[in-house]
């Protein structure tokens, strides 16, 4: 519709109280209909509209029009907070709910699914550096693997970008992603567990050993689990080991790469199980 939002750390627009947040027509008219009431408590740092109308904003704000939304929020078309966005409600600790810290940028995914990066710590209270993707309705997805995240001392992630493969761009101010080695910018696969994958095969019928391990790692599962493929990750999600053609229930993978985190994704029927594996 030509609208216009604009964001950032204010506290009127031509002489009317709009705190941070606003909307504009075309010609640069204030929007009155789009109106938070109270207002943005705290600078919105990113807008990103959607299809709907509705809006996500992001920055280092802690109430929208006198309701707590910890950095991130969806607003209504109309500027009111849209609740069925609502961290707090999967979250014992819902006065800290959402992320603790600054949010700098976010992104949405085709599958509606939202990332959000900056130099928070926390997101509803469980550690999650520098980078989380969440769910529609608030909820940590907990189907991103990111290990120990983004190291940081003051900075974080500044920026996200999604390629066409699906892959997320981060650049910002920090020197490690899951105690690697990697400076300002990273890319991260989007892990998300395939379509028909509905249920999770039992830890107790798969066994990877030795775990920790030198190199060599055995994979074995029970005669009534076949397994039919192996994927292994390293710490930033990159595939380092894929076979998706197994005919037998016992495998020897030589584990290459240097020590540090792997993520073993086993699939057999419409089951699947990730599990860590550590290389000295």
């Amino acid at each position: 519709d030509g609208k216009i939002l604009v964001g950032g750390n204010f506290q009127k627009f031509n002489g009317k109280n709009f705190k941070n947040l606003v909307r504009l027509f075309p010609d640069g008219n204030l929007d009155s209909t789009f109106n938070t009431s109270n207002g943005i408590q705290g600078f919105v740092n990113k807008i990103k509209p959607l299809s709907n109308g509705k809006v996500f904003i992001v920055g280092n704000f802690t109430q929208i029009n006198s309701k707590q939304f910890n950095r991130v929020a969806r607003l209504n078309d109309n500027g009111s907070a849209d609740t069925t966005f609502n961290p707090a409600l999967f979250t014992s600790y819902p006065s800290i709910s959402g992320a603790n810290l600054d949010v700098y940028d976010i992104i949405i995914l085709e599958d509606n699914k939202i990332i959000i990066g900056g130099k928070f710590s926390k997101y509803n209270n469980i550690s999650r550096n520098g980078i989380v993707r969440i769910n529609s309705d608030g909820s940590i997805d907990n189907n991103f693997l990111i290990g120990t995240g983004i190291h940081f001392t003051n900075g974080g992630i500044k920026a996200l970008s999604i390629q066409e493969d699906g892959k997320i761009l981060a650049g910002g101010l920090f020197d490690k992603y899951n105690n690697f080695q990697q400076s300002g910018i990273i890319r991260i696969n989007n892990q998300t567990t395939s379509t028909g994958i509905s249920t999770i095969m039992s830890s107790s019928k798969l066994n990877i050993y030795p775990n920790p391990t030198t190199g060599k790692v055995y994979i074995q599962s029970d005669k009534n689990n076949e397994i039919e493929s192996i994927v292994i990750r390293n710490s930033i999600g990159q595939e380092i080991y894929t076979n998706k053609h197994i005919t037998e229930n016992s495998n020897e993978i030589e584990l290459v790469g240097k020590s540090g985190i792997y993520y073993v994704e086993i699939i057999s029927g419409n089951q699947k199980i990730t599990k860590k594996l550590i290389k000295k």
